[in-house]
């Protein structure tokens, strides 16, 4: 009990702290950063995984989704048991009950590393990431990564509402053999963002079981990869440090930064494909199978980016009061039962999912396509995004003849141009199949997409806008180059 008085006591002097002397210029990482320390009594002192959990109130229970207790009971039922979880909190609002909770798991393998908590710290600017937020995040993560026990084998970064199937660690040992970093496919809202709501999460032939990690910008999350502690302490990889080499991304895109870097730098990947033993939540199969509604009427807008989970009073609600909206059914894709979640395994998971009633057209799907680009299209939607970017150069071919004819107005199209270059590719690749079987698709060229996307400058999918015409050096101060060119060093496609 003393020391449960002792982090409570901590804990409101760390709030007050925050209010009283923010403003008085005091070192802050002195007075907000608290350590509640290792017990001195752990009983495996040498864990196989370290897991840095970045948490904040949203994940407690007395104002959030109680996030944070689900992550930490998905490490308690893990089949490997040698793990230890560092948390850290980066917010401007307290995490009232994150003491409460560490306290009530009574696991010694759970402590709280640090809490930094001042309203400099808010991460939100209206619906928007505050500019300066990620930024200082990676670098206090970077502080977690190096509290980790020496011995430690695998690192994991996570954060504090997300999940992972009890065999996750047992997956990585199995397949650690000769590898640097191990990648796994994972629930996420941003599962194939650019095809049609709802079915973009669907079990259909040809579509993932959930999205692939592809260890790149848009295609994947930095709790998806297990990373090898002592290779990275050694070379001393740092999140923080990504600003100068992240081609103009904004500080909430360094985990694919990283994977890019770790791949350039001649790490050996494994990918366990197929199988999704990481949730990133929210994730619409994790909202169905404890029962809510998915609303994936808007996944560009800032405020839902990606769709949303919602109980099924509020989805009552929203069909009552919006009048674009519809309900749908889908059966969820999943990896059937090779993983499972705090006793659910998502097999043949039925999911009511709201969208648009013309769902779609231009102004759904067209601006979600256009949004997230061609880097994050998944593989199973590449041909319809190939049809999509040949409608679209017609039509503007079109309209620039026009306009040269001075003939004056709006790009002529009638507003169906997703779904018809949809339906177009669907036809295409049912006659492709049933003459030559097989799908016949080839991968996109993400190397030559990121040479003129960094070109360009990062836009939609969350990007800045780089603006000049050194966006996009990745590897030190050149672009990182394709697998096997010279200079690389990079392997081969694992």
């Amino acid at each position: 009990m003393d020391g449960l008085r002792y982090m409570r006591a901590a804990f409101i002097l760390l709030v007050l702290l925050a209010g009283a002397t923010s403003a008085a210029g005091t070192n802050w990482a002195a007075k907000f950063n608290t350590l509640a320390g290792r017990s001195p009594s752990r009983a495996d002192g040498n864990p196989t995984f370290c897991v840095v959990v970045r948490t904040y109130w949203g994940h407690g229970l007395r104002a959030g989704d109680g996030g944070l207790r689900r992550l930490l009971r998905s490490l308690q039922r893990q089949t490997v048991q040698s793990w230890e979880a560092a948390l850290l909190v980066l917010d401007s609002r307290p995490f009232e009950d994150l003491h409460h909770i560490v306290a009530d798991f009574q696991d010694d393998r759970i402590w709280v590393f640090a809490e930094w908590v001042d309203k400099q710290f808010n991460p939100k600017e209206g619906v928007e990431w505050a500019p300066n937020y990620h930024g200082t995040l990676y670098n206090l993560t970077d502080d977690g990564v190096q509290v980790c026990p020496p011995s430690t084998k695998w690192l994991v970064v996570t954060n504090g509402d997300n999940e992972y199937s009890e065999n996750f660690f047992q997956m990585v040992l199995d397949n650690a053999a000769g590898a640097d970093l191990l990648a796994v496919d994972f629930y996420s809202r941003f599962q194939r963002p650019t095809a049609p709501s709802c079915e973009r999460f669907a079990a259909a032939p040809g579509a993932p079981a959930c999205k692939r990690n592809r260890l790149r910008w848009c295609h994947t999350d930095l709790g998806a990869n297990v990373i090898n502690y002592q290779r990275f302490v050694q070379e001393n990889r740092r999140f923080g440090t990504l600003g100068a080499v992240s081609g103009g991304l904004p500080a909430e895109h360094f985990d694919g930064v990283m994977m890019q870097l770790l791949m350039a730098a001649n790490w050996r990947v494994k990918h366990l494909e197929g199988v999704c033993p990481f949730n990133h939540a929210p994730s619409p199969q994790s909202c169905g199978w404890r029962g809510g509604v998915w609303d994936d009427r808007d996944i560009v807008d800032w405020a839902t980016a990606g769709g949303r989970c919602l109980s099924r009073e509020e989805a009552d609600r929203v069909l009552a009061e919006d009048p674009e909206a519809e309900e749908t059914t889908v059966t969820a894709s999943s990896d059937g039962n090779v993983t499972g979640y705090e006793g659910v395994t998502p097999e043949q998971l039925t999911l009511r999912c709201l969208r648009k009633k013309h769902y779609m057209s231009d102004a759904v799907l067209g601006t979600a396509i256009e949004w997230f680009n061609a880097l994050c299209v998944d593989d199973a939607d590449l041909p319809a995004f190939r049809e999509w970017q040949r409608w679209r150069e017609g039509l503007e071919a079109a309209a620039a003849a026009a306009e040269a004819d001075g003939i004056e107005g709006a790009m002529p199209g009638g507003g169906d141009v997703a779904a018809a270059a949809a339906a177009a590719a669907a036809a295409a690749a049912a006659a492709q199949q049933q003459q030559q079987g097989g799908d016949g698709q080839e991968p996109e060229d993400f190397w030559q997409l990121q040479a003129e996307f960094y070109k360009a400058g990062p836009k939609g999918a969350g990007g800045g806008g780089a603006g000049s015409d050194d966006a996009g050096q990745l590897n030190d101060g050149r672009q990182l180059e394709r697998p096997g060119e010279a200079g690389s060093g990079m392997p081969a496609e694992s």
